[in-house]
């Protein structure tokens, strides 16, 4: 049977809290609402791409709306991840001579980069916004974001 996991993550592909303690804060918030098999975090050292499994369709460009081939966007991820880490973002976008950041593309289901991730499996009822807004208080002002993974 398929895994459905709710990856809950900052909007600022580089925050990380100085405390973990306000991760732990949020998880357990979570807890308090959601039904789960499991909630927890992972915290990494460099920004990292979180998918969204097999929900991953397509990429398209920020600007003009054009598909992205894989095969770009996978240069793009390359080179972006040798040069920095993912700690810089920039992309020049061949399809309308335009600049953006590999976290500002329109990703088909939705994917992000971060340095922490939340991770909700398998949740009885889907988390919904209030959830995740509940959670957020947990670190003054950052908003939090939600993505569906299907493994």
């Amino acid at each position: 049977m398929a895994d459905t996991i709710y990856k809950i993550i900052p909007e600022s592909h580089n925050f990380f809290p100085s405390d973990t303690k306000a991760i732990d804060g949020a998880v357990n918030i979570l807890k308090t609402y959601i039904k789960a098999d499991s909630i927890s975090w992972e915290g990494f050292e460099n920004t990292t791409f979180i998918d969204c499994g097999s929900n991953f369709e397509l990429v398209k460009c920020s600007h003009c709306g054009a598909n992205i081939s894989e095969e770009l966007w996978q240069e793009m991820m390359s080179r972006c991840y040798a040069e920095s880490r993912f700690d810089n973002l920039n992309i020049y976008l061949q399809c309308c001579k335009k600049t953006s950041t590999l976290n500002e593309l329109q990703y088909i289901m939705d994917c992000v980069f971060s340095k922490f991730v939340i991770e909700i499996l398998n949740p009885v009822e889907p988390p919904c916004n209030h959830d995740v807004y509940e959670a957020s208080k947990c670190f003054d002002k950052l908003k939090l974001k939600m993505i569906t993974a299907r493994y």
